[in-house]
C-alpha cells in the first residue's frame, strides 16, 4: 500500500512539473493540520478527529508543498523524502503519518539532532533523561510565534513595537524553572513548567524543545514570548466622572507589575481617588507572589501586603502566606439593609454612613503528601493539610452589642482544611483565546474545611465541603462542575452558610468553511443559608445582575437570597487577521430567577435576555477582549430598557484548576 501511494505520488510529481510553466491553474497537494477533538464538517460527511490530525488534500493555489514537490531532474528519492519531513509545522504526530504513507528509501529514522525546530517539542523520549544546559530564546512580541518560529511576516508598526518592548530578562524566566541542571526529567514536569510560564500576565506563550542530545543527556531550548507591557483602561460613569487605569505588566523586563487607577466625579466633593497596585510574581526563586496596594478614594482608605505562595504543581510540598490590612472606610448605616431604601435618596451623599477603622491578619500554611495509596489510584494524586488564623479587630466603630452592629464585632477565626487534589492539564486554541495555546484543567477536588471562631460576644464553629471536577466527555465536550455547602453553626443552627452548585461546558471545536465553532453552556444555582449582618449589605445577597446572571442587565430587583441561571452562548472564531487582531462572533440566550428570603424559586422574578455580539482580541497585547454586543430582554425590571446596545472590555474567563488553596469560608461567586 505505502509503495502503491509512494508510486502515484512521484509519478503525480513528475507530470505535473515536467510540462512548461503557464498561468493556467494547476492541482498541487497541500495539507490542513487539525487540532485534537474536532469536528470536520464536509459536503455529505462528518469526521471527529480524537488527535492532531495531517490532512492531504487538493489545492488549485500554490502552496508551500510545490518547493518540495518540484524536484530537479538529479534529485533522488532519498532527498525528496527528506525535505517531505522536514516540512514546517511538522508534528510527531506528522512524521507518523508520513511514515505510513511513503517508505523511507534508507528505512532508518532521522536523530534528534537533525530534526528542525518545530520539529522537536517535547514527547515521552525525555523522561528519565538527564538535564544539560536550558538555553532561552525570547522571540519579539509581534513576529514569528512559538508554534511557528518560521514565519517573518512584520509590519512596520509591528518592528516599531518590537523595539520598544523590553523582553522579559533571562534570569526572570530561569528563576521560574522547576528542573535544574543534573535533574531527572520527567515529562509532566516539563509540561506544568510551560504551564506556568504561560500563567503569568506578561508571557503570551511558552515551549520547551529538544535542543541536543548525548547520550543521557538533554539539552533543552525554552522558546518565550511575551505581551506588550503597557495597558490603558476607562470606565465612563455618567457625564461628570469615571475612571482612567494606567498599567505596566512587565516593568523594565523584571516580571513586577503596577497598576494605577485614577477615579474621577465632578458632582462630589472629593473629585479626585486613586488605587494603586504593586505585584511581584516570583520573589527571588520561591514561587511567592507579593503584592503592595493603596487606595485612597472618598469612601475608603487601606494599606494592604500580601505574599502567597501556592500549590503549583503537584511537587510542590510546602505553601502559605501572609496577608495583612489597614483600613478606613465609611460604609452605609446598618438600618439600610436593601436596595430600595438605598434608592429612596436622591444623592449619594445624603446617604447615612458610618466610619470604621480596622487592621487584619491573616497566616496560613499548607503541607502535602504523597501515601502509596493515592500515588497508585494516580501519580499527580495527593493529599494537603492546611492551618489558617485570620483575626480582625475593629480600632474605630458604631456602639455593638451582641444583638447589634454584629459586622462590627472583633473576632479570631481558626480553621484546618483536609484535600484531596487530583489537578492534570491539557491544552486547546480558541476557547477563551483566539490562537495563543490555553492549559484547560483536568481532575478532581474534595475537601472539607473546619474550624472555629471566637468572637467578641459569642462562638461559633465553622464547617464546609467543597466538590469539583473536570473532564473530557466524548463527543459533547469539556465539562467541569463544583458543590459547594458551608457556613457557622450556632444555637444548633447554620448561619452564614452558602449552597452552590455549578456546572460549566464548552464543546469540541467544530470546522465548518475555514471557520472554528464552540457551543458553551454554564449553569448555577446558589442559596444563602440565614445571612447575618455585613459591613456592606450586598454582601448577604445573590446577584442576578450582568454576567452572573442576565448579561446587559443591572437593578437593585435583580438581588436576592436564591438563584437559579443558565446561560447558552455559540462563539464563531473567523479566519482573519489584521496586525494580530483576531476576530469572533456570538449568539447567546441567558435566563435565570431570583427569590427572596421568604420565596421559592417559583415565586421569584423571572428573567431572559437575547442577543448577538461581536467579539475582538488581540493575544500580543495584555488589554482585555473588546466586545460590542445587542440584545434584548423580554420583561426587564423597572427602569431597565427592553433593548441595549452596550461596549465593554470584558477579562479573560478563568477556569477551575482543581487545586486545593489556603482554608476559607465560602462566600457567594
Amino acid at each position: 500500500m505505502r509503495c502503491w501511494f509512494t508510486t502515484i505520488l512521484c509519478l503525480y510529481a513528475i507530470c505535473a512539473f515536467s510540462q512548461e510553466e503557464d498561468d493556467a491553474p494547476r492541482t498541487y497537494v497541500d495539507t490542513i493540520h487539525v487540532n485534537k477533538n474536532t469536528l470536520i464538517i464536509g459536503s455529505d460527511s462528518v469526521y471527529f478527529m480524537k488527535n492532531d490530525t495531517v490532512m492531504y488534500v487538493q489545492d488549485t493555489i500554490k502552496t508551500k508543498i510545490d518547493s518540495l514537490l518540484r524536484q530537479q531532474k538529479d534529485e533522488n528519492e532519498d532527498e525528496f523524502y527528506e525535505n517531505l519531513t522536514k516540512k514546517e509545522d511538522s508534528s510527531s504526530l506528522r512524521k507518523k503519518i508520513i511514515d505510513l504513507l511513503i517508505d523511507s528509501p534508507s528505512g532508518e529514522e532521522k536523530s534528534d539532532s537533525t530534526l528542525s525546530t518545530t520539529d522537536r517539542h517535547l514527547s515521552n523520549d525525555v523522561h528519565g533523561k538527564i538535564l544539560g544546559e536550558v538555553s532561552i530564546k525570547a522571540l519579539d512580541v509581534f513576529g514569528p510565534s512559538v508554534n511557528d518560529t518560521t514565519s517573518d511576516k512584520t509590519s512596520g508598526i509591528s518592528r516599531l513595537a518590537n523595539r520598544i518592548h523590553i523582553n522579559t530578562r533571562e534570569h526572570v524566566i530561569r528563576n521560574r524553572l522547576l528542573l535544574k541542571k543534573g535533574e531527572v526529567l520527567t515529562y509532566a514536569r516539563l509540561l506544568d513548567n510551560e504551564r506556568i510560564l504561560r500563567a503569568l500576565p506578561y508571557i503570551r506563550d511558552a515551549r520547551f524543545i529538544v535542543e541536543s542530545v548525548s547520550g543521557d543527556t538533554v539539552n533543552l531550548l525554552l522558546i518565550t514570548q511575551d505581551l506588550i507591557s503597557y495597558t490603558v483602561s476607562g470606565e465612563p460613569s455618567g457625564l461628570d466622572g469615571g475612571s482612567v487605569g494606567l498599567n505596566n505588566i512587565n516593568i523594565l523586563g523584571y516580571g513586577h507589575q503596577l497598576y494605577n487607577t485614577i477615579k474621577l466625579d465632578t458632582d462630589r466633593q472629593r473629585k479626585f481617588g486613586y488605587i494603586g497596585e504593586y505585584h511581584m510574581p516570583n520573589i527571588g526563586t520561591t514561587q511567592t507572589y507579593g503584592i503592595l496596594s493603596y487606595q485612597n478614594t472618598e469612601y475608603e482608605q487601606n494599606y494592604r501586603l500580601s505574599l502567597d505562595r501556592s500549590f503549583l504543581t503537584p511537587g510542590i510540598r510546602f505553601a502559605g502566606g501572609v496577608f495583612l490590612e489597614h483600613r478606613r472606610a465609611f460604609t452605609y448605616a446598618p438600618w439600610i439593609n436593601s436596595y430600595e431604601l438605598l434608592y429612596a435618596f436622591e444623592n449619594e451623599e445624603d446617604i447615612p454612613r458610618h466610619l470604621h477603622k480596622s487592621f487584619t491578619q491573616d497566616y496560613w500554611i499548607g503541607r502535602s503528601f504523597k501515601p502509596d495509596f493515592i500515588t497508585r489510584y494516580d501519580s499527580r494524586a495527593r493529599l494537603v493539610v492546611a492551618l489558617r488564623y485570620h483575626h480582625k479587630k475593629y480600632t474605630e466603630r458604631p456602639p455593638v452589642t451582641n444583638d447589634v452592629y454584629k459586622a462590627f464585632h472583633n473576632r479570631h477565626l481558626f480553621l484546618m482544611s483536609l484535600g484531596f487534589s487530583r489537578s492534570n492539564f491539557t491544552t486547546e486554541r480558541q476557547v477563551y483565546g483566539y490562537g495563543i495555546t490555553e492549559d484547560i484543567p483536568l481532575g478532581e477536588t474534595a475537601e472539607i474545611v473546619l474550624g472555629p471562631e471566637k468572637g467578641e460576644f459569642y462562638n461559633r464553629f465553622f464547617t464546609g465541603i467543597r466538590l469539583a471536577k473536570g473532564k473530557y466527555i466524548p463527543p459533547v465536550g469539556y465539562l467541569s462542575a463544583g458543590f459547594r455547602l458551608g457556613g457557622y453553626w450556632y444555637n444548633k443552627q447554620m448561619e452564614d452558610g452558602v449552597l452552590q452548585f455549578t456546572a460549566n461546558t464548552f464543546s469540541y471545536p467544530i470546522l465548518w468553511k475555514r471557520t472554528t465553532y464552540r457551543l458553551f453552556f454554564n449553569a448555577d444555582y446558589s442559596q444563602g443559608i440565614q445571612p447575618i449582618d455585613k459591613e456592606n449589605f450586598w454582601e448577604n445577597m445573590i446577584s442576578l445582575n450582568d454576567e452572573e446572571g442576565i448579561r446587559g442587565l443591572s437593578s437593585y430587583r435583580m438581588f436576592g437570597y436564591q438563584r437559579l441561571a443558565f446561560s447558552l452562548e455559540t462563539v464563531a472564531y473567523l479566519p482573519y487577521n489584521f496586525y494580530s487582531f483576531r476576530m469572533a462572533t456570538f449568539v447567546f440566550a441567558d435566563a435565570g430567577t431570583i427569590a427572596q428570603r421568604d420565596e421559592t424559586l417559583l415565586e421569584g422574578r423571572f428573567y431572559q435576555g437575547y442577543g448577538i455580539g461581536f467579539r475582538i482580541r488581540n493575544d500580543r497585547l495584555a488589554f482585555k477582549t473588546f466586545e460590542l454586543r445587542l440584545a434584548g430582554y423580554p420583561a426587564p425590571p423597572i427602569g431597565e430598557s427592553a433593548f441595549k446596545i452596550s461596549i465593554s472590555g470584558i477579562p479573560v474567563p478563568r477556569l477551575l484548576d482543581f487545586n486545593v488553596r489556603k482554608p476559607d469560608t465560602f462566600n457567594f461567586e
